[in-house]
């Protein structure tokens, strides 16, 4: 996985986390990163959008989950990375990124949709 290949840590996905009992504080992180020292990070992928006020309920159940150090949230179009960005303003524990290749069957058309 590209994240484990740039960061030198090992991804834990939702599936495992669940298998092996994770609680994740009332929100399960579509994974964990593992890094060699310190607590690990929650991944995110947000391919939809969702109500901001659900987001900011789970941004508050990870910022209260003093098992992770932090979360990274990661989109794939500028509307998204706007609209997170947007949210995350004030927690200092949420960083939003733009993936910027090509996820395999995910579109990541900006042009004028709504859906």
């Amino acid at each position: 996985m590209a994240l484990e290949k740039r960061f030198g840590c090992r991804f834990e996905p939702e599936r495992r986390l669940r298998a092996r009992g994770f609680n994740g504080n009332g929100h399960m992180p579509d994974g964990l990163l593992h890094r060699q020292e310190g607590r690990p990070i929650a991944i995110e992928l947000e391919l939809s959008q969702k109500a901001p006020s659900r987001v900011t309920a789970i941004m508050d159940a990870h910022a209260a989950n003093l098992d992770i150090e932090e979360v990274w949230y990661v989109v794939v179009d500028d509307r998204m990375l706007q609209f997170m960005r947007r949210l995350g303003e004030g927690y200092d524990h949420v960083r939003v990124s733009q993936w910027k290749r090509a996820l395999p069957g995910v579109s990541t058309s900006t042009g004028g949709s709504n859906g």
